[in-house]
């Protein structure tokens, strides 16, 4: 028991992180004039992985072979 609570501040802290970021990448691709579709041409992700990572609700990885 003492070890979910102790777990629930970090999950806390990862879900902020994650709608930050989410967030700084939302405004990088608006202040470069892209669409979600112009930088899922760029990164290879799909446009709706681009979608749930600008609302925060899907963790970035790196593809195999990159890091």
């Amino acid at each position: 028991m003492a070890f979910l609570v102790m777990r629930a501040p970090i999950i806390n802290e990862m879900e902020r992180l994650l709608q930050r970021f989410g967030s700084n990448l939302r405004d990088a691709r608006r202040e470069r004039g892209w669409t979600q579709e112009d930088l899922s041409a760029r990164t290879g992700a799909a446009v709706v992985q681009v979608s749930r990572i600008e609302r925060g609700k899907r963790e970035i990885r790196c593809a195999r072979g990159d890091a």
